[in-house]
């Protein structure tokens, strides 16, 4: 797999037990990426170029309403 471990500087603060991997049905059976539930950073869990970073973005990059 073509996973990587999540740079410090895209980690929240919070700590683990806010962080829950999001998995979005119809784009990829599993998690997707992570969220802090707390401060609603979001970071990726695939390396980047790989699908299913490609995948992640577009839900990584957008911002809360």
């Amino acid at each position: 797999m073509a996973m990587t471990p999540t740079p410090p500087a895209a980690r929240c603060e919070c700590g683990p037990e806010f962080v829950t991997g999001v998995q979005i049905v119809g784009e990829y059976d599993g998690v997707l990426y992570h969220e802090c539930m707390q401060c609603r950073v979001r970071w990726h869990r695939w390396k980047e170029g790989t699908w299913q970073h490609g995948k992640a973005k577009r839900f990584v990059e957008r911002t809360h309403a």
